[in-house]
């Protein structure tokens, strides 16, 4: 049986579980839709353009770290061991991508998450450097 957790009322256990995932990765624009199913929470975020999954990440790795998620359930609700996490443009039937989350997992989705944020860096500068004149002219 799946509860949708936005639709509880604010003074149940899930609703605060909502609160925090809206407070942690809602931005404008973002809509944020939950579900807790058996041991797993399904989070759908959708935009006007599709969200970008490195930005979530960003967001939602370190606060999972800080945060234990089952004190935010009620006692009767089984334990959430992953959270399964989609990305789609407002309107889309079928998520544009997916990613796993597993909680006793977070120190190694937070170092791939670091090696991902390096590689986008450097994506970055040589791009800029790319973009930039070349303070000299090539040599034949």
């Amino acid at each position: 049986m799946s509860k949708s957790v936005e639709n509880n009322s604010p003074s149940s256990p899930e609703s605060l579980l909502g609160q925090w995932v809206h407070q942690t990765i809602d931005r404008q624009g973002l809509r944020v839709k939950l579900k807790l199913r058996g041991n797993n929470l399904h989070i759908l975020c959708q935009g006007n353009s599709c969200p970008d999954q490195i930005e979530l990440f960003n967001r939602l790795i370190p606060a999972l770290k800080e945060t234990d998620l089952n004190a935010l359930i009620s006692a009767e609700h089984p334990q959430i061991y992953q959270i399964r996490l989609y990305g789609c443009k407002v309107g889309r039937d079928h998520p544009d991508w997916t990613a796993s989350i597993y909680l006793n997992q977070l120190d190694r989705h937070h170092k791939q998450l670091c090696l991902w944020n390096e590689e986008m860096k450097s994506q970055k500068v040589r791009e800029s450097r790319s973009d930039s004149p070349s303070p000299h002219p090539p040599i034949p």
